[in-house]
Protein backbone atom coordinates (compact mmCIF):
# COMPACT_ATOMS: atom_id res chain seq x y z
CA UNK A 1 0.00 0.00 0.00
CA UNK A 2 1.44 3.33 -0.74
CA UNK A 3 1.63 6.29 1.43
CA UNK A 4 2.52 10.00 1.35
CA UNK A 5 4.67 11.79 3.82
CA UNK A 6 2.68 12.52 7.33
CA UNK A 7 0.34 16.08 7.14
CA UNK A 8 -0.38 18.25 10.11
CA UNK A 9 -2.58 21.16 10.08
CA UNK A 10 -4.71 23.31 12.40
CA UNK A 11 -8.14 22.18 12.30
CA UNK A 12 -11.71 21.68 13.96
CA UNK A 13 -13.12 18.25 14.80
CA UNK A 14 -16.51 17.92 15.06
CA UNK A 15 -18.20 14.44 16.10
CA UNK A 16 -22.30 13.94 16.32
CA UNK A 17 -23.10 11.19 17.81
CA UNK A 18 -26.67 9.53 17.39
CA UNK A 19 -27.92 9.14 21.01
CA UNK A 20 -29.54 5.55 22.04
CA UNK A 21 -28.80 4.50 18.47
CA UNK A 22 -26.86 1.36 19.72
CA UNK A 23 -30.04 0.34 22.10
CA UNK A 24 -31.71 -0.20 18.98
CA UNK A 25 -29.16 -1.60 16.45
CA UNK A 26 -27.93 -4.28 18.77
CA UNK A 27 -31.46 -5.93 18.85
CA UNK A 28 -31.31 -5.98 14.75
CA UNK A 29 -29.18 -9.20 14.06
CA UNK A 30 -30.28 -10.90 11.57
CA UNK A 31 -31.66 -14.78 11.76
CA UNK A 32 -30.25 -17.73 9.16
CA UNK A 33 -33.44 -19.52 9.78
CA UNK A 34 -36.09 -19.43 6.93
CA UNK A 35 -39.03 -19.05 9.02
CA UNK A 36 -37.51 -15.45 10.43
CA UNK A 37 -37.64 -13.87 6.77
CA UNK A 38 -40.60 -11.29 7.73
CA UNK A 39 -39.08 -10.43 10.85
CA UNK A 40 -35.58 -10.34 8.79
CA UNK A 41 -37.57 -7.95 6.50
CA UNK A 42 -38.42 -5.80 9.13
CA UNK A 43 -34.95 -5.35 10.17
CA UNK A 44 -33.61 -3.83 7.27
CA UNK A 45 -36.38 -2.20 6.79
CA UNK A 46 -35.38 -0.09 10.26
CA UNK A 47 -31.73 -0.23 8.89
CA UNK A 48 -32.98 1.33 5.53
CA UNK A 49 -34.53 4.55 7.73
CA UNK A 50 -31.34 5.08 9.45
CA UNK A 51 -28.81 4.78 6.14
CA UNK A 52 -31.49 7.09 4.16
CA UNK A 53 -31.18 9.42 7.69
CA UNK A 54 -27.24 9.24 7.58
CA UNK A 55 -27.05 10.07 3.92
CA UNK A 56 -29.42 13.05 3.88
CA UNK A 57 -28.06 14.45 6.79
CA UNK A 58 -24.24 14.29 4.81
CA UNK A 59 -25.57 15.87 2.12
CA UNK A 60 -27.25 18.53 3.56
CA UNK A 61 -24.08 18.55 5.84
CA UNK A 62 -21.98 19.67 3.02
CA UNK A 63 -24.03 20.45 -0.12
CA UNK A 64 -23.24 24.26 0.54
CA UNK A 65 -19.98 23.73 2.37
CA UNK A 66 -17.45 22.31 -0.38
CA UNK A 67 -14.66 24.06 0.57
CA UNK A 68 -15.30 23.86 3.97
CA UNK A 69 -15.08 20.47 5.17
CA UNK A 70 -11.67 18.86 4.81
CA UNK A 71 -12.74 15.42 5.30
CA UNK A 72 -15.89 13.33 7.17
CA UNK A 73 -16.19 9.91 7.91
CA UNK A 74 -18.75 7.85 9.29
CA UNK A 75 -18.23 6.20 12.54
CA UNK A 76 -20.75 3.72 13.23
CA UNK A 77 -23.60 5.79 15.12
CA UNK A 78 -21.70 8.78 14.50
CA UNK A 79 -19.77 11.52 11.71
CA UNK A 80 -16.71 13.04 11.77
CA UNK A 81 -16.00 16.18 10.22
CA UNK A 82 -12.97 17.80 10.24
CA UNK A 83 -12.82 21.17 9.05
CA UNK A 84 -9.16 22.79 7.71
CA UNK A 85 -8.64 26.24 9.11
CA UNK A 86 -6.59 28.47 7.21
CA UNK A 87 -6.74 32.28 5.83
CA UNK A 88 -9.70 30.97 3.21
CA UNK A 89 -11.14 29.05 5.99
CA UNK A 90 -11.32 31.41 9.01
CA UNK A 91 -12.09 30.64 12.54
CA UNK A 92 -15.49 31.93 12.17
CA UNK A 93 -16.62 30.02 9.55
CA UNK A 94 -15.82 26.51 11.29
CA UNK A 95 -18.23 27.88 14.01
CA UNK A 96 -20.64 28.71 11.85
CA UNK A 97 -20.48 25.13 10.28
CA UNK A 98 -20.66 23.65 14.10
CA UNK A 99 -24.05 25.34 14.45
CA UNK A 100 -25.21 24.78 10.94
CA UNK A 101 -24.61 20.66 11.81
CA UNK A 102 -26.48 21.21 15.03
CA UNK A 103 -29.57 22.66 13.05
CA UNK A 104 -29.37 19.72 10.19
CA UNK A 105 -29.70 17.52 12.94
CA UNK A 106 -32.18 18.87 14.87
CA UNK A 107 -34.45 18.82 11.98
CA UNK A 108 -33.96 15.42 10.41
CA UNK A 109 -33.72 13.58 13.61
CA UNK A 110 -37.30 13.54 14.63
CA UNK A 111 -38.02 12.66 11.18
CA UNK A 112 -36.46 9.34 11.95
CA UNK A 113 -38.03 8.84 14.71
CA UNK A 114 -41.27 9.29 13.13
CA UNK A 115 -40.77 7.05 10.21
CA UNK A 116 -39.46 4.09 13.00
CA UNK A 117 -42.60 4.48 14.48
CA UNK A 118 -44.91 4.30 11.21
CA UNK A 119 -42.68 1.26 10.33
CA UNK A 120 -42.88 -0.79 13.80
CA UNK A 121 -46.41 1.05 14.09
CA UNK A 122 -47.74 -0.52 10.51
CA UNK A 123 -50.19 -3.24 10.54
CA UNK A 124 -48.55 -4.95 8.25
CA UNK A 125 -45.25 -5.08 10.16
CA UNK A 126 -47.38 -6.63 13.30
CA UNK A 127 -47.18 -10.48 12.89
CA UNK A 128 -43.51 -9.92 12.36
CA UNK A 129 -43.57 -7.63 15.47
CA UNK A 130 -45.22 -9.94 17.56
CA UNK A 131 -42.96 -12.84 16.69
CA UNK A 132 -39.74 -10.93 17.44
CA UNK A 133 -38.78 -10.03 21.32
CA UNK A 134 -36.50 -7.84 19.92
CA UNK A 135 -38.69 -5.96 17.70
CA UNK A 136 -41.79 -5.22 20.31
CA UNK A 137 -38.92 -4.20 22.63
CA UNK A 138 -37.86 -1.95 19.94
CA UNK A 139 -41.13 -0.69 19.90
CA UNK A 140 -41.55 -0.28 23.23
CA UNK A 141 -38.80 2.49 23.19
CA UNK A 142 -40.50 4.84 21.12
CA UNK A 143 -43.34 4.94 23.82
CA UNK A 144 -43.31 7.52 27.05
CA UNK A 145 -43.32 5.22 29.93
CA UNK A 146 -44.89 7.91 32.19
CA UNK A 147 -47.81 8.78 29.70
CA UNK A 148 -48.12 6.01 27.09
CA UNK A 149 -47.61 8.66 24.40
CA UNK A 150 -45.18 8.45 21.63
CA UNK A 151 -41.94 9.92 21.93
CA UNK A 152 -38.19 10.52 20.07
CA UNK A 153 -36.34 8.32 21.62
CA UNK A 154 -33.35 8.74 18.82
CA UNK A 155 -31.52 11.86 19.77
CA UNK A 156 -27.96 13.54 18.93
CA UNK A 157 -25.51 15.41 20.70
CA UNK A 158 -22.56 17.06 19.15
CA UNK A 159 -18.39 17.51 20.60
CA UNK A 160 -16.39 20.05 18.44
CA UNK A 161 -12.58 21.52 19.65
CA UNK A 162 -9.50 22.79 17.69
CA UNK A 163 -6.08 21.89 17.20
CA UNK A 164 -3.36 19.96 15.49
CA UNK A 165 -4.35 16.86 13.42
CA UNK A 166 -2.41 14.89 11.68
CA UNK A 167 -3.52 13.14 8.17
CA UNK A 168 -1.56 10.70 6.04
CA UNK A 169 -2.93 9.14 2.66
CA UNK A 170 -2.33 5.45 1.73
CA UNK A 171 -3.59 4.83 -1.99
CA UNK A 172 -7.23 6.61 -2.28
CA UNK A 173 -7.77 6.44 1.58
CA UNK A 174 -7.17 9.47 3.98
CA UNK A 175 -6.18 8.45 8.10
CA UNK A 176 -6.99 11.18 10.55
CA UNK A 177 -5.17 11.37 13.73
CA UNK A 178 -5.00 13.78 16.78
CA UNK A 179 -5.82 14.43 20.17
CA UNK A 180 -7.94 16.91 18.51
CA UNK A 181 -10.29 14.29 17.59
CA UNK A 182 -10.39 12.04 20.83
CA UNK A 183 -11.44 15.29 22.82
CA UNK A 184 -14.05 16.55 20.29
CA UNK A 185 -15.44 12.73 21.17
CA UNK A 186 -15.22 12.96 24.75
CA UNK A 187 -17.16 16.31 24.46
CA UNK A 188 -19.88 14.71 22.82
CA UNK A 189 -20.25 12.16 25.34
CA UNK A 190 -20.67 14.80 27.67
CA UNK A 191 -24.87 14.59 26.91
CA UNK A 192 -25.23 11.49 29.66
CA UNK A 193 -24.02 14.51 32.14
CA UNK A 194 -25.78 17.23 30.90
CA UNK A 195 -28.83 15.89 29.70
CA UNK A 196 -30.26 19.36 28.96
CA UNK A 197 -27.20 20.15 26.64
CA UNK A 198 -26.36 18.69 23.57
CA UNK A 199 -23.35 20.49 22.03
CA UNK A 200 -20.09 20.90 23.50
CA UNK A 201 -17.48 22.92 22.71
CA UNK A 202 -13.80 23.84 24.48
CA UNK A 203 -13.16 27.35 25.72
CA UNK A 204 -10.38 26.85 22.87
CA UNK A 205 -12.93 27.14 20.38
CA UNK A 206 -14.93 29.74 22.33
CA UNK A 207 -11.16 32.09 22.70
CA UNK A 208 -10.93 31.89 19.05
CA UNK A 209 -14.42 33.75 18.56
CA UNK A 210 -13.10 36.80 20.52
CA UNK A 211 -11.13 37.57 17.41
CA UNK A 212 -14.03 38.54 15.74
CA UNK A 213 -15.72 40.63 17.96
CA UNK A 214 -18.03 42.42 15.90
CA UNK A 215 -19.49 39.09 14.12
CA UNK A 216 -19.72 36.99 17.69
CA UNK A 217 -21.48 39.57 20.07
CA UNK A 218 -24.33 37.62 20.01
CA UNK A 219 -22.66 34.14 20.26
CA UNK A 220 -20.66 35.05 23.39
CA UNK A 221 -23.39 36.85 25.01
CA UNK A 222 -25.09 33.22 24.48
CA UNK A 223 -22.37 31.24 25.53
CA UNK A 224 -22.37 29.00 28.61
CA UNK A 225 -18.95 27.92 30.45
CA UNK A 226 -19.75 24.80 31.97
CA UNK A 227 -17.64 23.49 34.79
CA UNK A 228 -14.18 22.28 34.78
CA UNK A 229 -14.68 18.61 33.69
CA UNK A 230 -11.78 15.67 34.31
CA UNK A 231 -12.24 14.15 30.86
CA UNK A 232 -11.46 10.54 30.82
CA UNK A 233 -8.19 10.26 29.43
CA UNK A 234 -7.79 14.04 29.45
CA UNK A 235 -7.94 14.92 32.60
CA UNK A 236 -9.39 18.83 33.70
CA UNK A 237 -11.05 20.70 31.01
CA UNK A 238 -13.08 24.11 30.39
CA UNK A 239 -16.41 22.82 28.42
CA UNK A 240 -18.72 25.40 26.76
CA UNK A 241 -22.32 25.15 25.44
CA UNK A 242 -25.14 27.13 24.33
CA UNK A 243 -28.29 26.07 25.00
CA UNK A 244 -30.30 24.15 22.34
CA UNK A 245 -33.01 27.09 22.22
CA UNK A 246 -30.68 29.84 21.48
CA UNK A 247 -28.31 28.14 19.06
CA UNK A 248 -30.96 28.97 15.85
CA UNK A 249 -30.45 33.09 17.21
CA UNK A 250 -26.79 32.82 17.19
CA UNK A 251 -26.55 31.27 14.08
CA UNK A 252 -28.85 33.55 12.70
CA UNK A 253 -26.39 36.49 13.88
CA UNK A 254 -23.61 34.65 12.26
CA UNK A 255 -25.42 34.30 8.61
CA UNK A 256 -26.38 37.76 8.60
CA UNK A 257 -22.81 38.70 8.42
Amino acid sequence: MNKTSLDEFFGFAFIVDLRNFSEVCRRLLIAKSPESAPVNELKRTIYSAFFDFIVTTLEKATKNNKNLIFEYEHTGDGVLFITHASQNVPYLSSFRFLLELHSIFDKETPKLNSRLRRILGNKDNQDAVKASPHLKYIKSLFKDPSTGGSRDYITFSIGGHSGMIYAQKFDKKTLLLGNTINMAARFQELSKIFSEFNLFFSKGIKNMLEKYPNETSVAMQEILDLRIMDIRGIGATEICTIPKPKIPKVLQSLADR
